[in-house]
């Protein structure tokens, strides 16, 4: 959102004479032990904590404290200039609205052009706020992608922190005392990595003797990870919360450093405080739960009231959706000891974009968390200090992911040790702990026998021992999971389940395979993938192969488009593939955009009139429980119906009050009792039919389906609504050629066809210049030539460039872009054995391949029919266009042609049969008409071009 803003500001101060700290930035860059993220980090750290006075960012964008805006070059009028000089938080404003994002895009340019032209009407500090959530406490979030030494940063806080707080220690801009919180439910992967990362920590990487070592001596690290929970009837202190008590007085306390999961300190919290009425009449396990509750309570006052308490929070992004952390932080932001909040993450996004609304007709969407100051791109962490990726990908079953995937690590990996941390090893992430232990383990172990790998030396099974199938892992699976980056670990082959997905740090990890869909979260595909990418000694040359089925992988590639503006093949550069050069051959083929018609879904909830409750009431009945039946047989086999087995509901003792309760209860308080108790006359009677009385008590009988019961109550006190699904037809016009993609390097992974080879591209690209003017350096080369002298030298190199001969008249109507990267055999035989010949055949058409989606910007949005709803499957690329052209040089038809091996059949099953919509719907256009051709690897090569042949004179000329 803003961190751009924030480091031009940055910059500038770093250049000032106002900047205090630069010989100590000095020292750092001379030491060269920081990675460039963490040193870019450390500059914007003290920028906001020197130059800005450790201020809520909101604080400090309202003062502009961030404006390095030159107005008078702007094209503004007089008044709005005045005005926007006048107006520090106006300007900030302005300067957000027109920054770039990563996209190339203005942040707001209709913001923008509301400030131009009527720059008194926003509430500028009110939309300041709403960027930046509304959060008003400093609250920095650091951007760094996994790898790059985010607990290290943190160390590095604590000690900048200290250093200052030692030479001011009355100045409140300075943290006196920390708290690191590690995500919920990763404390058993987590927490000891960062906790000997802390420990670690060499402060001459920042300081230079005595300082570091001074400061050194004053830190005392505190885990807080003992069980908090109490038996018993007298109360006893929280274990967690006398680790803290331990260090008083705490006035004078400087250098606590306290450990622990984020469970820890929002346990229990919307529980009462209040001692329960009737306290000796409650029952033990009732005493326990309030002495729990009043534990918990303990462990976060205390913290609160450490002096000067800076929290710094791992993996931030959980937080923001998470709010019961937030909860905690903010009922210590309310204490005077409060310092900042300093957050931490490789994927610093929402689970779905946020909009805020500066005026009716004006939105901002934005993914990304406001509250960010560095970011660092992922793609920059590539070879510079994580592994380079091979990525691979199929669209076959999961255990024919893992059959590959293994084999193809083994092959690679084998033999491969890494100094210190010991043998490369590989990571499957198998979802369920049945399908680890029933499916894959046994598949993996037969493919260890093929190599001659010990079983029970290679392979290691890690998972939580509490699951409902009843799995236990061997007793030392977890100290041998902490220890695989040691010498002496023989693992090789890791098999994981609902864990290791975030804050695993395993730098001799050098593969990861994804085999199903349910292997990863959808938010976690990227995390995940990039487990094994942690740099041992030099990124760049290290590498680390990656195997996904085609779901994650598209999950994969979708996160590094929207997120992280890069793409699978920018992120996979193994060390043994050189670039390719592609070049644009749109002055050549001149291809004009293709319109045409999408498909559009909107889906209208509708409510329905004549909610009566009273009538919808009447016509609930209570359903029975559930039966089995239970059948006998005799010695002959004869079998017969022995009886039934009724599947109880709890037998709970329950009034008719108290069901009135629990039905409001169970619908959040949205239906009240009293609500309830206007229709007693029918609810009463349907309580009674459901109910018996014994013992002078009534309970709640269990024949019937309680719970079910609720329900349907509770449904009628619910407006009954209903989907409509609205079907739209929605023009787009596209190009098939993404200019953009020519500006990036391109490394394609080892299983793509590069067509044609280097020579025939060299050769084709000199005929396009046969006839038009020379490249701009080799036009250069040549009149230095001649102005020395050299004119034989420089005749030389122009024919080199200026080819006499006619090029090849059917490049002319294919390759817009040069080479081609097929992603399979198939296409490229296809493409040259069939499809070349056919231009020949027909001079009026022309063939491009748009199978690469980083290249093209023409997809179809596919849907799949189910009842009367249609339900969005993907995106999809067809590999091929055979176009022709009308009078007016537009795209007039379009045969779209679909490769698919053998494998691929059956998933693409749902957007073949899609296809027959699309072409319906663009058949009544005034745009472009379609038609499809599938040709699938069983079809032979005769009828692959029989089958196009016959396609083109049936549609193409008709």
């Amino acid at each position: 959102m803003i961190y751009k803003l924030i480091e031009r500001a940055r910059n500038n101060w770093l250049q000032s004479d106002s900047c205090t700290v630069k010989n100590l930035l000095l020292y750092m860059e001379r030491k060269a032990l920081l990675r460039d993220a963490q040193l870019k980090s450390v500059k914007t750290f003290l920028f906001l904590k020197l130059a800005c006075g450790n201020k809520p960012l909101w604080e400090l964008m309202n003062e502009g404290a961030f404006n390095t805006l030159d107005l008078d070059i702007l094209p503004l009028t007089v008044s709005t200039r005045a005005f926007l000089t006048e107006h520090p938080e106006a300007q900030a404003l302005y300067e957000y609205a027109i920054e770039k994002n990563d996209s190339g895009e203005s942040n707001a340019p209709l913001l923008a052009k509301l400030i131009c032209e009527h720059p008194e009407a926003p509430d500028y500090a009110a939309i300041i706020k709403q960027l930046l959530h509304g959060v008003t406490y400093v609250d920095y979030l650091f951007s760094l992608p996994m790898g790059a030494g985010k607990t290290w940063l943190m160390a590095m806080f604590v000690y900048l922190n200290l250093y200052f707080a030692i030479n001011e220690p009355d100045n409140p801009l300075f943290a006196h005392n920390f708290i690191i919180v590690a995500p919920a439910g990763l404390k058993s992967s987590i927490l000891p990595s960062i906790t000997k990362d802390i420990r670690d920590f060499d402060p001459s990487m920042i300081f230079p003797e005595p300082i570091a070592s001074r400061l050194k001596s004053i830190v005392r690290l505190e885990v807080l990870g003992e069980s908090s929970s109490a038996k018993g009837s007298n109360i006893v202190r929280n274990p967690n919360a006398q680790k803290v008590q331990r260090h008083q007085p705490f006035r004078n306390l400087k250098g606590l450093i306290m450990i622990t999961n984020a469970e820890k300190l929002y346990d229990r919290m919307d529980k009462s405080k209040d001692i329960p009425d009737a306290w000796g009449n409650l029952p033990e396990k009732e005493r326990d739960a309030w002495f729990s509750v009043e534990l918990a309570n303990e462990l976060r006052k205390i913290i609160g009231d450490l002096p000067n308490l800076c929290v710094m929070v791992d993996e931030m992004h959980h937080a923001s959706d998470e709010q019961r952390l937030r909860k905690v932080i903010e009922l210590w932001v309310e204490t005077s000891s409060f310092n900042s909040l300093l957050g931490f993450s490789g994927t610093p996004y929402f689970q779905s974009s946020k909009i805020i609304r500066p005026a009716e007709d004006i939105s901002i969407r934005y993914s990304m968390l406001g509250n960010v100051v560095t970011y660092y791109p992922l793609a920059n962490a590539v070879g510079n200090f994580l592994k380079l990726p091979v990525i691979k990908h199929s669209d076959v079953s999961g255990l024919d992911i893992v059959r590959n995937g293994v084999r193809d690590f083994l092959r690679k990996f084998k033999d491969k040790s890494y100094p210190d941390v010991g043998c490369a090893k590989l990571a499957i992430y198998c979802g369920l702990i049945a399908t680890l232990e029933n499916e894959i383990y046994p598949e993996v172990c037969s493919i260890c026998d093929e190599f001659g790998l010990d079983v029970n030396e290679t392979v290691l099974r890690y998972y939580g021992n509490q699951n409902k199938e009843g799995f236990r892992c061997a007793p030392k699976a977890e100290a041998d999971f902490r220890s695989l980056d040691s010498p002496f670990s023989k693992y090789k082959i890791i098999l994981l389940a609902q864990i290791g997905k975030e804050g695993w740090n395993c730098k001799s990890l050098s593969g990861v395979i994804l085999p199903n869909v349910n292997s990863s979260v959808r938010n976690m595909v990227l995390q995940t993938s990039c487990r094994c990418l942690r740099e041992v000694e030099n990124a760049a040359t290290e590498e680390a192969l990656i195997w996904l089925n085609k779901q994650n992988y598209d999950l994969l590639s979708e996160e590094l488009k929207k997120k992280h503006h890069t793409t699978v093949s920018e992120l996979s550069r193994p060390g043994n593939t050189r670039e390719v050069k592609r070049y644009s051959r749109q002055e050549v083929v001149k291809l004009p955009e293709l319109t045409f018609y999408q498909l559009h879904i909107i889906y209208k909830i509708e409510t329905l009139t004549g909610n009566d409750p009273k009538q919808r009431l009447a016509d609930v009945r209570p359903s029975g429980a559930g039966r089995n039946m239970v059948t006998q047989s005799d010695i002959s086999g004869h079998t017969e119906i022995a009886g039934q087995i009724i599947k109880y509901d709890t037998d709970i003792p329950m009034w008719y009050n108290e069901w009135l309760y629990l039905i409001s209860k169970e619908s959040f308080g949205l239906i009240t009792t009293d609500t309830l108790k206007k229709y007693s006359y029918i609810l009463k009677p349907l309580y009674e039919s459901v109910s018996y009385v014994r013992n002078g008590y009534r309970y709640l009988s269990k024949e019937y389906k309680q719970q079910q019961l609720r329900a349907d109550i509770r449904k009628c006190f619910t407006p009954q609504t209903v989907i409509k699904c609205i079907e739209e037809t929605v023009p787009h016009t596209v190009s098939l050629l993404n200019n953009e993609a020519f500006d990036k390097p391109y490394y394609p992974s080892e299983n793509r066809k590069v067509f044609p080879d280097a020579p025939t591209v060299e050769k084709i690209i000199k005929a396009d210049h046969s006839d038009t003017a020379l490249p701009p350096d080799i036009q250069k080369g040549i009149e230095t030539l001649r102005a020395t002298g050299n004119n034989n030298a420089a005749d030389i190199l122009e024919a080199q460039y200026r080819v006499s001969a006619v090029s090849d008249n059917r490049n002319k109507r294919t390759y817009q872009y040069i080479p081609y990267s097929f992603d399979s055999g198939l296409e490229q035989c296809y493409y040259d054995k069939i499809l070349r010949g056919l231009l020949n055949t027909f001079p009026d058409i022309e063939i491009y391949f748009n199978g690469d989606e980083s290249m093209t910007d023409f997809c179809i949005e596919c849907y799949a029919k189910t009842d009367t709803y249609w339900k969005r499957i993907s995106n999809y690329y067809p590999d091929f266009l055979i176009l022709r052209r009308n009078a007016d040089n537009q795209i007039d038809k379009v045969i779209l042609v679909e490769t698919k091996g053998a494998v691929y059949e059956s998933s693409f099953r749902p957007k073949k049969d899609f296809m027959d919509k699309f072409i319906a719907i663009n058949k009544a256009s005034k745009y472009t008409q379609f038609e499809f051709l599938y040709i699938p690897e069983s079809c032979s090569e005769e009828d692959q071009y029989d089958n196009t042949l016959q396609k083109i004179q049936d549609f193409l000329n008709a």
